[in-house]
């Protein structure tokens, strides 16, 4: 293959890697937003709580949703994860209204996720969710 056909492969692949992201964005960006609030909400309130209980309490909402493989809440220098550690590492930005996300495909636990990370005031919150097929 010439260069230049190369180029024209590589730039049909981001393309395609763009569209399937805003498409995985359109999905889980309603509950990501949800999170993102009760988020703020959690950290926001009594901070006389331990660290167990505001990881407990923080990550309530997701204990019985099936398609959350994984969350990482980042306030300053804290970091509060659950389950499986996550990178939105070499993540395509996407901008759903005024709401701007980063959006990756990877592997979560050994099953195909698509995570969105996202800021929200002094909060940066990333969520693996399960990719659809």
């Amino acid at each position: 293959m010439r260069p230049r056909m190369w180029v024209a492969v590589a730039m049909l692949s981001a393309c395609g890697a763009e569209t399937s992201a805003i498409r995985a964005c359109e999905e889980h960006a309603p509950a990501h937003r949800r999170f993102t609030q009760w988020a703020a909400r959690t950290l926001g309130a009594d901070p006389g709580r331990t660290r167990e209980a505001t990881e407990e309490m923080l990550f309530s909402p997701l204990f019985l949703d099936s398609t959350v493989l994984a969350a990482r809440v980042t306030r300053g220098d804290v970091v509060f994860e659950w389950r499986d550690a996550i990178d939105v590492g070499d993540a395509v930005t996407v901008r759903l209204g005024d709401e701007v996300y980063e959006v990756k495909e990877t592997s979560v636990g050994g099953e195909r996720a698509v995570i969105l990370g996202g800021r929200a005031g002094e909060l940066r919150v990333e969520v693996a969710y399960v990719a659809s097929p």
